[in-house]
């Protein structure tokens, strides 16, 4: 199934628990976008053992909402919600960044399992 809904940190999807196998949400988590927080509403429409692929922008604009993702993260494991199965920060963007006036542009990647 695809199911596209516009998530706000105080939505509750008219979806039932535990459903879904699998979610990716590529691109979203990010500043102005789907807030952090709405994890907990993914891991509620997860199967239990389910896993949840999301990837964020990490650059200097988005320092704090990092910081605020991982936050979230690190509170949902600790209640043992979920666990990070793998993290992955890549340099996107540039070949050679001698030759780029830009700053540097990372993509974030996480694959956790709802537990």
């Amino acid at each position: 199934n695809l199911t596209q809904k516009i998530i706000l940190p105080d939505t509750k999807l008219e979806i039932k628990d535990e459903t879904y196998d699998a979610i990716s949400c590529i691109g979203s988590f990010s500043p102005g976008q789907i807030r952090p927080i709405v994890l907990k509403e993914l891991i509620r429409i997860t199967k239990c053992g389910g896993l949840i692929i999301l990837t964020s922008r990490d650059q200097k604009e988005s320092n704090s909402f990092i910081s605020e993702l991982r936050s979230v993260m690190q509170s949902l494991e600790k209640a043992g919600q979920m666990k990070i199965l793998k993290f992955n920060r890549e340099l996107q963007g540039y070949k050679d960044l001698s030759e780029s006036s830009e700053p540097p542009l990372y993509c974030c990647a996480y694959c956790l399992q709802v537990l």
